[in-house]
């Protein structure tokens, strides 16, 4: 259960947002002061008056009046000594006033100051709480603003780092004004280390729903990892919170697994080892064109997104059926599998996989909306004597060693064709550091070629022309391996410099290939687009997009290691000529329908339009303006399924 405050601390804070501790001290000692000084005079103001006991009262009265308003003088009557002290009592309020009011212009200028440097304190419950301020914050920002729009109350997001508050607040500002979705989201900006406790503290960490680690380097991450546990473990019982944050680097990531054991399940840290991830995204792109765009939007909640619903009205209408029969009876999402507590996720053949009472659904919708159904069963076309064949053979050419090469050789062999070939080309000292002897082993095992190519100057348009010329290579991967912010400029540049002499490779020979390549910032994509390249793997994107999905539903981590895991069913591209007729209108049920009987969980579709790829189409429509809509599907025209292993 999360930890409440209670109204007592809450009127605290309220308290101490307006005036320091120090100032209210003041403002009480003065207040006490003034009403001895006020007793004193009425007491010696009702001797002179010779009436002690029955005038004390009228005479504190008065006092009190001349000592708040001078401006009452000009009426007192009664004898000179009398007049004298209520004289000395308006003087005395002059001076309390005075006082006074530098007290409360203190405080206020001290609040102000506060305001400025964003040291105050936020009081939130429910929020998301992201560490560090730097490119990705707006890619996170956005996702989240994003998924807060169907909520019925605003939703607050806190933002820490050490930084200048001013500038990072002007920032947010900008970016809320060029955002029209950020009504409902509050956010925050707070000036202070991300491993600091004290500071830690005032972002309301242990009553917030997740805090995002969002550094650059993993030297901070593990350290923030350490601070933020340490708060919650202090309170195991009054808090849901968890840490979300990446590794970059493999060599990092058992330091920060043992940063955030809680002691128990170790369940107060989600840890992404971002290199392995990008390795299987960077193997699935470079054999399927395309669909980096796929693993982008279901990455985000742009469109469509993954949810793992444990109820809707709906549900004991669908208990007892397969994943296929719930598909033909969604009209606006797609079934993928189920979650239960004995097996964790299950994404199998739609066929068998049945949804049962306990389980939760996991399925692909534009939002967290109420879940719409057919009455029963739609009746699909049915498509025979359609055959699939398996992938042919290829080339890949594996541009650059980096830390991430091993990770990315050892998986290729999962998705390649036997008779295919894999070239790596490198420079000799960088093959030495990051190929390991086991790689080589890896592929002996298997039908695929495996080859090294030394070079001694990788970045210059001769070096690429050359091998190009030699290999000839159906798809080329360019990999990177960056990690402070001055080495990922520079490599960028280095990618971009690639992308451009390929392009001109490809112009002058005419030779067909495909390229994805791995750069490390978003706003060098935006250049890079020009190259003419289809796929693009923005490491610092992808990362903020998976630490964002996870910070909001952490079984959403188990469900991207499936996805991307060579075993078991992965995201692919196939031919929509291996499922349903060409030319032909089909409805989305019967594309779901034909995947079903080839043991692939339909997910969608991408279609090619005057001679270029449109935008792959996740979840596409089943109906338009009331009306069921149909697709005709042409020979370059492709499915987007989950299946076990890529055929055409």
């Amino acid at each position: 259960m999360k930890k409440k405050y209670s109204l007592k601390q809450r009127m605290q804070f309220r308290f101490d947002s307006i005036m320091s501790k120090g100032v209210a001290s003041k403002i009480g000692l003065l207040i006490v002061i003034t009403l001895i000084f006020i007793l004193i005079m009425g007491i010696l103001a009702a001797i002179i008056l010779g009436d002690l006991h029955g005038l004390l009262p009228w005479t504190s009265w008065k006092t009190l009046m001349y000592t708040l308003d001078p401006g009452n003088l000009d009426g007192a009557e009664g004898r000179h000594l009398y007049i004298a002290m209520m004289l000395v009592a308006t003087l005395y309020g002059l001076f309390f006033t005075a006082v006074l009011i530098g007290l409360i212009n203190d405080a206020i200028s001290q609040k102000m100051d506060s305001l400025a440097r964003a040291k105050g304190a936020v009081i939130a419950e429910g929020h998301t709480v992201i560490l560090g301020f730097n490119e990705s914050t707006f890619v996170i920002l956005y996702e989240l603003i994003e998924a807060n729009l169907n909520q019925k109350e605003k939703q607050a997001v806190v933002i820490m780092d050490d930084v200048d508050p001013i500038e990072m607040r002007e920032q947010v500002n900008a970016f809320i004004k060029q955002n029209k979705h950020s009504k409902n989201t509050r956010i925050y900006c707070r000036n202070g280390s991300i491993y600091d406790r004290e500071d830690l503290e005032k972002c309301s960490v242990l009553t917030s729903r997740s805090i995002i680690i969002n550094t650059q380097n993993d030297f901070d991450t593990t350290k923030a990892i350490l601070a933020c546990t340490s708060i919650l473990n202090e309170h195991p019982e009054d808090s849901d919170s968890y840490t979300v944050a990446v590794v970059y680097d493999a060599k990092n990531e058992d330091a920060a697994q043992i940063a955030g054991c809680d002691g128990r399940k170790n369940d107060r840290l989600v840890m992404l080892p971002l290199q392995k991830t990008l390795a299987r995204i960077a193997v699935h792109t470079s054999r399927q064109p395309g669909i980096s765009k796929v693993f982008t939007e279901v990455f985000s909640y742009d469109d469509n997104e993954f949810y793992i619903l444990d109820k809707d009205d709906c549900f004991d209408r669908l208990y007892g059926k397969t994943i296929t029969q719930i598909n033909l009876m969604f009209k606006a999402a797609i079934a993928i599998g189920v979650y239960n507590e004995r097996n964790g996720i299950v994404i199998d053949d739609p066929e068998k996989v049945m949804f049962e009472n306990g389980d939760k659904l996991i399925l692909l919708q534009d939002d967290d909306d109420p879940l719409a159904t057919e009455d029963n069963e739609f009746s699909p076309q049915i498509f025979h004597g359609i055959k699939m064949k398996p992938a042919e053979k290829c080339k890949c050419l594996v541009i650059r060693a980096r830390p991430i090469t091993n990770d990315v050789l050892v998986e290729q062999p999962s998705y390649f064709s036997p008779g295919s070939s894999v070239i790596l080309a490198g420079e000799k000292q960088n093959i030495d550091e990051y190929l390991s002897p086991d790689v080589r082993k890896v592929f002996d095992d298997t039908d695929i070629d495996f080859v090294v190519h030394e070079v001694e100057h990788l970045h210059t348009k001769k070096c690429i022309d050359e091998l190009m010329q030699q290999y000839l290579p159906d798809y080329v991967l360019i990999l990177s391996g960056a990690v402070t912010v001055e080495e990922m400029e520079a490599e960028d540049e280095e990618t971009i410099k690639i992308l451009l002499y390929l392009r001109e490779f490809q112009r002058v020979t005419g030779h067909k290939f495909f390229v994805t390549s791995q750069l490390n910032s978003v706003k060098n994509q935006k250049l890079a687009n020009v190259t003419g390249t289809d796929d693009f793997i923005i490491s610092r994107h992808i990362a903020a997009l998976l630490m964002t999905q996870i910070s909001q539903t952490r079984e959403l981590r188990q469900l991207f290691d499936v996805l991307l895991e060579s075993e078991g069913y992965e995201l692919y591209m196939e031919k929509a000529s291996g499922f349903v007729p060409l030319g032909v209108p089909v409805d989305i049920y019967s594309a779901v329908n034909a995947a079903s009987k080839k043991q692939r969980v339909f997910v969608g579709i991408r279609q090619m339009k005057d001679g270029k790829y449109l935008d792959p189409d996740v979840n596409p429509l089943k109906y338009e303006n009331g009306e069921l809509k149909k697709y005709i599907f042409g020979e370059q025209d492709y499915f987007i399924v989950l299946a076990e292993e890529l055929l055409v």
